[in-house]
């Protein structure tokens, strides 16, 4: 079987999936910082979940296990009644989320510059 090979040089391309552990356990991630924006955005744990096709236990599991890892609490959740619950992140929360960004940012911004390959 032969291969149709157009003569175009070809470029290798560097992908990383980030995340950041404390003491083994893993407190922010891409997936989790998107859980956390949408927890600040519609007030809600289950909203965001929904948002996410995740399922409301996993998300507070997910926020127990960061809020554990980091010793802080990161969601304020107030309980419904006639009003309705509300969740928000906390001054922690939104921190945790920017240093996050600000790594990945500076990771991404290198844009395969730390692998080029060599010509031979």
């Amino acid at each position: 079987m032969k291969h149709n090979i157009k003569n175009t040089p070809s470029r290798s391309i560097v992908r990383v999936k980030i995340w950041v552990e404390h003491d083994g356990n893993m407190i922010m991630s891409d997936y989790l910082a998107d859980l956390l924006v949408k927890i600040d955005e519609t007030n809600s744990i289950k909203k965001a979940a929904e948002l996410l096709d995740l399922p409301y236990r996993t998300a507070l599991k997910k926020i127990q296990e960061i809020e554990d890892s980091a010793n802080t609490e990161i969601v304020f959740t107030r309980s419904g009644g006639a009003t309705g619950g509300k969740s928000k992140l906390t001054k922690s929360g939104r921190e945790l989320i920017k240093e996050f960004n600000q790594i990945s940012d500076k990771i991404m911004e290198s844009d395969g510059e730390i692998f080029e390959p060599k010509s031979e």
